[in-house]
Parts: structure tokens; sequence; C-alpha cells
């Protein structure tokens, strides 16, 4: 996710600086003294990639018993990359890496753009302290010491087994990746640069982010947070706090806030009025009875499925591209104005009427387990997916639908006639897969299904 490592392992050139030591040497002195050190195991096929850069050259043992070698460091934008191939993949080995002004230090575990690296064990960095980033992402790492690192502004420590992280001394800091550990709690107090946190997947039950006005991206999902209060931090852009038990969630004073995942929380009420540059929003499976969008006029994406919803006006969002409103109490839906609309699921209402005219650019339209009698989608031609299955529909006329390719019209009203009817209208399904379910209406057993047969649809019933 990191730049640098996406660049890193773009750059086929960087071959001069990979290095890939499987020559046996003389055997390494015992007792070194080293900037860094840390226990690993490689790859499966025995491969461990240590990335750094610096303004000195710096000497590593691989701790096999092959000879240390020397490589000078450099300040590139791109990692210098140090391969090395044990002999013995389940075997844990102590590297040692001697040398000064090591600023960048990056041991990424698990798959790295198409190759898998080795895992850390341990990781001791207490001597290079000079380090401004430092990865050490999906691994084995139970502790992770960094209080000499003062001078860090970027840590990536995600996908390991931390329980405590000390941050209380890195005033520089404005960078921290720390999702899918064991945390419980994080004290960020003193971290007045962060900009961007990732602390998801860990077991906080509490996070302050009073004193972090600075951020910007916030990504604090599956943990066990029941309030979050974000109204020191009025340059967020992103914030993503879904799957925890949020009762409460206070984003009034984040007025450049332009995608909000609040999804799957406990949450009766959200006020979004002061959101005004709002474009995503998704905040299904919570307990809203209310949501007022009126201010909210940027909206291109909402998802407000799976909540208590009487009322949804949409009439303001010209822009809305997906609407999906399923699974609420709604028993009128308004669309008329989102003529940009590309997406609809209004699916698990109370709808005993929908108006599609307006909206020409659909092309997916989800509208099943309604009370609909009449479904007109002849002004939708870009139409590709249709489901209004589980309604009251004695018709179902899809002749200019010519982009059609998934149907399911199960659990209406059409009699045998119709369905023939409908069959002659269907596109051609020639060039790929077609879908089409028709179970449980009246003609479904009668109907003449090598109509659309001939047509290269295939029924699902």
């Amino acid at each position: 996710m990191l730049k640098y490592a996406a660049l890193a392992l773009m750059i086929a050139g960087s071959l001069a600086s990979c290095k890939t030591h499987e020559d046996l040497g003389t055997v390494e002195p015992d007792e070194i003294d080293a900037t860094i050190i840390m226990t690993a195991k490689g790859a499966h096929n025995g491969r461990l990639l240590i990335r750094m850069n610096g303004t000195d050259s710096v000497t590593i043992h691989w701790g096999d018993g092959t000879q240390g070698e020397t490589f000078a460091l450099t300040t590139s934008e791109y990692f210098d990359l140090f391969w090395h191939t044990y002999p013995d993949p389940s075997v844990v080995y102590t590297i040692k890496i001697t040398g000064n002004n090591i600023t960048r230090l990056s041991v990424p575990g698990g798959l790295q753009s198409g190759y898998i690296n080795g895992t850390l064990m341990s990781l001791d960095v207490s001597r290079c302290i000079e380090l401004i980033l430092l990865e050490c992402t999906n691994s084995q790492l139970t502790s992770l010491d960094v209080s000499n690192n003062i001078l860090l502004e970027n840590l990536h420590c995600y996908g390991n087994q931390l329980t405590n992280l000390d941050l209380r001394n890195h005033t520089e800091l404005t960078t921290l990746s720390c999702g899918s550990n064991q945390l419980t709690s994080l004290d960020l107090s003193n971290n007045e640069k962060l900009t961007y946190l990732i602390c998801q997947a860990n077991r906080l039950s509490r996070l302050d982010v009073s004193n972090n006005t600075e951020l910007t991206y916030l990504w604090c999902s599956r943990n066990l947070l029941t309030d979050l209060d974000l109204s020191k931090n009025t340059k967020i852009y992103q914030l993503e706090c879904p799957n925890n038990q949020l009762k409460g969630l206070n984003i009034k004073e984040c007025t450049d806030l332009l995608y909000l995942y609040c999804n799957n929380n406990s949450l009766t009420s959200l006020d979004v009025s002061q959101n005004i540059a709002l474009k995503v929003l998704s905040c299904q499976d919570n307990q809203l009875m209310g949501l007022d969008l009126s201010q909210n006029t940027e909206l291109a994406c909402l998802n407000c499925s799976n909540n208590q919803l009487t009322d949804l006006d949409v009439r303001l969002h010209t822009d809305l591209d997906e609407l999906f409103c399923s699974n609420n109490q709604l028993t009128n839906l308004d669309i008329s104005q989102n003529t940009a609309l590309g997406a609809l699921n209004c699916s698990n209402n109370q709808l005993t009427n929908l108006d599609v005219s307006q909206n020409t650019e659909l092309a997916h339209l989800f509208c099943a387990y309604n009370q609909l009698t009449v479904l007109d989608v002849s002004k939708n031609t870009a139409l590709t997916r249709l489901n209004c299955r589980n309604n009251q529909l004695s018709v179902v006329d899809v002749s200019k639908n010519e982009k059609l390719f998934v149907l399911n019209i199960q659990a209406n009203n059409l009699s045998t006639e119709a369905l023939n009817s409908l069959f002659e209208m269907l596109p051609s399904g020639s060039g790929g897969y077609h879908d089409l379910h028709i179970g449980n209406n009246p003609g479904t057993d009668d109907c003449n299904k090598s109509i659309a047969e001939n047509k290269g649809w295939i029924f699902f019933d």
C-alpha cells in the first residue's frame, strides 16, 4: 500500500542493487556490533527481502554462515533491495545489519507484488536512531520497541501480534498503520502531526484523536468502539469506522469529509448536515430511523440499506450514481431527479410504485420483494441486470433492453402467455452468459422455455 513499496517493485532496473546470496562463505563472527538485529524465516523458497535507504554503506550478516556483504545505500525515492536465499526456510535465522545513517527500513511479510517474502519473528532497531520510515508488516512480531526512533515519520507494522505500541515520543509521526494486531489501547496524544491513521482490526474500545488535528484519513473498523468524537479533526476527508459498536458519531466539524463509511454499527441517528462536501455515504446495517440528506447535494454513492427508514428524499442529489436502500420500510421512492443513476437497489421495502423513466443511465435495477404491480423499463436502454422477483407483476416488457443479460422475475403473477411473450422480447444471448430466473409464476410449468434457450439464455430455477 505504501508508495515506496509499490515503486520499488516496479523498477526492473533495480537489479543492480538487488542481491541474491546463495554462495557459502566464511563463518561470520559471533559478536557483531549491529545497528539492526532481526530474526526471520525465509519464504517457502527460502527467500528474504530487506529494503533500505540511507546515506552510508551497510554490511548485512545473513546469519546462515555466509560471509557478510557490504553495500552502498542511496537516498533514492526507490528502496535499495537486498535478497538472500536460505538453505532451510523452516529455520529462524538471526540477521545483523551494521552501518550508519539508515533512514528507511522495510521488511514486508507475505505477498508482495507477485512474490512471497519471508517472515519477521523479532526486530531490534533501538540503535538505528536515524530511521524516518519503518515497515515490518504481515509477520509474527509480538513486540516492537521504537522508543529510541523518535525521528520516525512513517510506521507500518500492521498484520502482526502486537499487544502494545508506545508512540508517546514520536512527535514527527505523520503516518501510522498498525491494523490487524491485538492492541487494546493506543495513545496518540503526542502525535500532533499525524495525518494518516490505520488501526483497524484490533481490540480498541476507545480511540482519542482530539490532539491529532492534522488528521486527514482514519480507518478504525473492526474494533470495539462505542463512541467516536471527531470534533477536533476538521481536516479529515475520509473516515472508515464500520464494524464497531458505535452508538455515537460526532462529525459535525468535519466539513471537508468526502467519504464516510460507518456501516455495521448501532447508530440510531446520524447527523451529516455539516458535511456538505460528502461524496460517498455508507451507513447500512445500523438502526437509523431517519436520514436527512438535504445538505449533501454532492453525493455520488449512498448505501443506507438494512436500517429502519420510512422515508428517503434524494431529489436534490442529481449526481447520484449508486443508490442502495434495500431492507427498510420505504413506501415511496422518488428518483425522477437522479438522472445519472447507474445502479439502484430498493429491494425489501413496501413500494407499490417505482418510476424509473428518467433514469436512462440505469444499468443495474434490483427492486425485488416489494408490492409492484407495474414496472416500465422501456426508457432504461442501458439496463444489463434486472431483479424484480417477488412482486405482483403480470407483465414484464423488456423489448427495449437490448443489453440485458441477467433477468430475475420469480414469484410474480406472470401467466404462460406473459412468459412466452417475454421470451420473444429477450435480446440474443450469443457472445456471453445470459441468466433467466422465472420460478414460482403461474405460467412457469407450461411456458415454452425453448424460445429463450434458442436465444442463448440459461434458466436457473
